[in-house]
């Protein structure tokens, strides 16, 4: 039986800030907060990311506390953040 991706994040996948404000503890928001604030992308990655044309629905399956997640998430997001092609549900 196939598993319903598109249902989940459709109907309980949560944005970036949702889903931290929510999940996450407020040690676990500034870690998150640290990583994205971080993150910095060259002229050419931006036109890479900028390039993607077509919409692309992302499911991250992430957990607040996790120190991965933490390290991960927020990337993921602010490449999202440069491109509305890009939807991101955690």
């Amino acid at each position: 039986m196939p598993f319903d991706f598109r249902g989940i994040f459709e109907s309980m996948g949560a944005g970036y800030q949702d889903f931290i404000s929510k999940m996450g503890s407020p040690s676990d928001q500034q870690k998150w907060q640290t990583i994205y604030d971080a993150v910095y992308f060259s002229e050419s990655q931006l036109q890479l990311i900028q390039s993607f044309s077509r919409p692309m629905p992302i499911l991250v399956m992430a957990g607040a506390w996790c120190g991965d997640c933490a390290k991960q998430c927020p990337v993921i997001q602010k490449i999202a953040d440069q491109n509305a092609r890009l939807t991101v549900r955690y």
